[in-house]
């Protein structure tokens, strides 16, 4: 395979104050729409301006879009002077939006070498669209006398799709089997195809290249890589598959799998609603409502570790206020393990009128802070009393409170005497 050439086009836009949309890149060849990471079929010397390419962007603020191109080959070297691409058909300096750019200088020739006199080649076309917030990222390939059409070639992780290019975080110490890889691929002419995979950096960890790759087999047909664990954050392994079919034709899909260090990751959500975190984390305020005294009300307190390493938790405590309020643990773990959970429950059964409140809290070994804080507030009257005996005291640190200092009551039970006298009178 000869160098590859690679087209990036970086958009980059003024976003507008308040929620930012992407900018959008779209493209045409010869007026027909080209999806994304598709396979165009050129002949070998066919020009730029031949294709008829229509590169439009477009802004949903209507910002001003600028629009910049780098073209190199495989090797990093610019290409552009060999391949007579010029560099300004493909940028502007800030246009309103929408424009379209329409490239004409150049051809996909480079002496003999770059399909004029027959040989195969493949340029991968890249665009980045950036507006200052977000980034849109697309392409497609350009395959110049291909000999047949090449095979089709699909990595997916845990059943999602990974796009050629993609990089991949992996915990420290996790298994290449927990990552769920599936290398699928086919043959639009029915041939059999042959798959060769490279990794590099495999060091210690065991993977094997010969689990990535497979002697010619008919199609459609996948593997499932599994063979070892990953060490050393910081490192990256990059996977390279070629698949060929019997005419010759080649596919390269590429990924990185890149180690980070394993971290726990608290979740935290009461009654089913997901309580906020942050540094430190404190959650807001969960209300039991009004309950009667003597009555009682439960709130179901739930944590997930959604990270990759052990969650070590402390026991929870009424860390300010709770005379009101008690925890009960059941079978709360200290120590949740990825992708685990635990729970407790709080029960508020006030004893008196008033409102109360109480924080329950927590230690954690999260990167989110080192203690989760939630905050809960539960209000007390008397079974079938008015409304107005909710009073808007507070209990505080579980004292027992009578709405209004007790003022509320004594004028409802003057009221029942004085009825009580104007009766027999």
């Amino acid at each position: 395979m000869k160098p590859i050439l690679m087209i990036a086009i970086v958009l980059m836009a003024g976003s507008l104050a308040g929620q930012n949309t992407p900018p959008t890149i779209s493209i045409t060849m010869n007026g027909a729409p080209v999806p994304a990471w598709s396979i165009q079929y050129v002949a070998g010397g066919t020009t730029i301006a031949a294709l008829n390419l229509q590169i439009t962007v477009d802004d949903a603020e209507g910002s001003n879009t600028s629009l910049d191109a780098i073209v190199a080959n495989g090797g990093g070297t610019d290409a552009s002077g060999q391949l007579g691409i010029n560099y300004l058909e493909w940028a502007s300096g800030g246009a309103p939006v929408a424009y379209t750019r329409t490239p004409t200088s150049g051809s996909f020739t480079n002496g003999g070498a770059q399909g004029s006199s027959g040989s195969s080649e493949v340029f991968n076309i890249w665009f980045q669209a950036y507006d200052g917030t977000d980034t849109t990222v697309t392409g497609f390939k350009i395959w110049v006398n291909a000999p047949a059409q090449p095979p089709t070639l699909s990595v997916t992780q845990n059943g999602l799709p990974l796009w050629n290019t993609m990089q991949i975080s992996v915990a420290d110490g996790a298994s290449l089997a927990s990552l769920g890889l599936s290398i699928a691929t086919d043959d639009p002419a029915g041939e059999d195809v042959t798959l060769s995979g490279s990794i590099n950096n495999t060091g210690t960890t065991g993977m094997l290249a010969s689990e990535f790759s497979s002697g010619s087999a008919a199609t459609p047909y996948s593997i499932q890589p599994s063979t070892g664990t990953f060490h050393q954050p910081g490192m990256v392994h990059v996977v390279r598959i070629w698949a060929q079919n019997q005419s010759g034709t080649k596919f390269l899909f590429e990924f990185s799998l890149v180690v980070v260090p394993a971290n726990p990751a608290i979740n935290v959500s009461v009654a089913g609603s997901t309580v906020q975190t942050g540094q430190p984390a404190i959650g807001t305020t969960r209300d039991f409502g009004t309950v009667s005294v003597g009555g009682t009300s439960t709130l179901h307190v739930q944590i997930q570790n959604s990270g990759t390493a052990d969650l070590n938790l402390g026991t929870p405590a009424i860390s300010s206020g709770g005379g009101e309020f008690t925890i009960i643990l059941g079978a709360y773990a200290t120590t949740v393990p990825a992708g685990g959970a635990t729970s407790f429950d709080v029960e508020f059964k006030p004893t008196s009128v008033g409102d109360w409140d109480a924080t329950i809290s927590f230690t954690h070994n999260a990167p989110s802070g080192s203690t989760f804080d939630l905050k809960v507030h539960g209000a007390a009257a008397i079974s079938g009393a008015p409304a107005a005996m909710g009073g808007g005291g507070s209990g505080g640190g579980g004292c027992t409170a009578v709405t209004g200092s007790g003022v509320g009551l004594l004028a409802f039970l003057g009221l029942l005497l004085f009825a009580r006298r104007r009766r027999f009178a």
